[in-house]
């Protein structure tokens, strides 16, 4: 699968889980935090002499196992810090569809988006 992400916000990124060969791409963008929502998968290691911070929330992805409300907080607590520090947060599970968006929507709220506006 290629690796696919969407530009949500100036310093907030969702998508595929990225390769070790995409952290460079990744890094040219300023990101400084990949939070990696996938469960049995972890985050490839980053050899770079500056590394991209690595946030492994290991999560399941169905709708009978809500993501546990700590590592929603403990993942937009630890995006918040990267952004704060004017860098940029990459959030992604396996298809960039649901564990990333659930995260990646947190981050959103805890910067003071209204979870209900359109």
């Amino acid at each position: 699968m290629p690796f696919n992400f969407s530009h949500i916000t100036d310093n907030l990124f969702i998508g595929t889980t990225p390769l070790a060969t995409d952290y460079d791409g990744l890094r040219e963008l300023g990101v400084r935090l990949l939070i990696n929502m996938r469960l049995l998968h972890g985050p490839f290691p980053d050899e770079h002499h500056e590394p991209i911070n690595l946030l492994w929330l290991r999560t399941i992805d169905s709708p009978f196992f809500p993501i546990p409300i700590y590592k929603l907080m403990r993942g937009a607590k630890a995006a918040l810090e990267t952004i704060q520090a004017d860098s940029k947060v990459y959030v992604h599970c396996a298809g960039g569809r649901h564990r990333g968006v659930a995260m990646g929507a947190c981050v959103l709220i805890a910067q003071g988006y209204d979870p209900e506006a359109r």
